[in-house]
């Protein structure tokens, strides 16, 4: 029998060297809403879409059925950060690159939200709401718009 204060205390120290169990479940938490923002081609994050909306309802903490599980740990991480000033949505951003990975819509690639939440009428307008932003650039387009002008 060791004590728990000899298993967590680092090893220069005469402990085990573990880490607080509940310090490292609350990291891998967080890390699921890094994977979240990160994984957007995964399986496990469409379906995930499919059953809760684009932004997985991390936000939406009345999409809620229980206060148990992981999906409920995942949701109130946001909270318990909030309330130390750490907005999750916030942490973690895309970068655009070439637009190729991104999805219009669904990413959020400027602001805390996706497009699709803040434009939902304009995203069920759209003939195309699986397009990345590649297929939207607008530097594009400008250049398409000035060549058909020359000629």
């Amino acid at each position: 029998m060791i004590a728990w204060e000899k298993v967590i205390s680092p090893r220069d120290e005469g402990g085990l060297g573990f880490d607080s169990l509940r310090t490292c479940n609350q990291a891998l938490l967080v890390k699921w809403w890094w994977r979240f923002h990160t994984e957007n081609q995964a399986i496990w994050r469409k379906v995930i879409c499919f059953i809760h909306g684009p932004l997985g309802g991390l936000n939406d903490n009345s999409s809620l059925r229980s206060n148990s599980g992981p999906r409920y740990h995942i949701v109130k991480r946001k909270d318990d950060l909030l309330k130390i000033n750490i907005n999750l949505n916030t942490l973690f951003n895309i970068k655009l690159g070439n637009g190729r990975s991104t999805s219009f819509w669904n990413d959020i690639w400027i602001g805390d939200t996706p497009l699709v939440a803040s434009f939902p009428r304009l995203y069920h307008l759209d003939k195309n709401p699986d397009c990345l932003f590649h297929d939207r650039n607008p530097t594009a387009q400008v250049s398409l718009i000035s060549l058909q002008t020359v000629y």
